[in-house]
């Protein structure tokens, strides 16, 4: 067996994102979920946001965008909060503050 190419060495480290819902349709409140190596590494919140989006920043690195609100808002956000995760090689961390609860729903 020859050396561990630097591409095959890296693939793990590459930290990945998918988007589910909780409950038992898709309208409930959006997490994003992580992975790299094609593990699970966490999830951005424990209890999930109404408006929620994620762009890749960098092998290592995703930005996070939720919508946010206000009392008697409907169903329009107030703005936006950006929150960056970034996988360390050996967990995820969050590198913004994360809104509240009751701004994100």
């Amino acid at each position: 067996m020859g050396p561990v190419r630097a591409a095959e060495r890296d693939r793990g480290l590459r930290l990945r994102r998918r988007f589910g819902a909780q409950g038992n349709t898709f309208g409930g409140p959006g997490k994003v979920f992580f992975f790299t190596g094609g593990t699970i590494v966490g999830t951005d919140t424990t209890d999930g946001s109404v408006s929620v989006g994620a762009t890749r920043m960098t092998p290592t690195e995703i930005q996070v965008q939720y919508g946010l609100y206000q009392a008697n808002d409907s169903q329009c956000c107030n703005g936006t909060s950006n929150v960056r995760f970034s996988w360390t090689g050996t967990k995820l961390a969050v590198l913004d503050p994360i809104p509240p609860w009751a701004q994100r729903l």
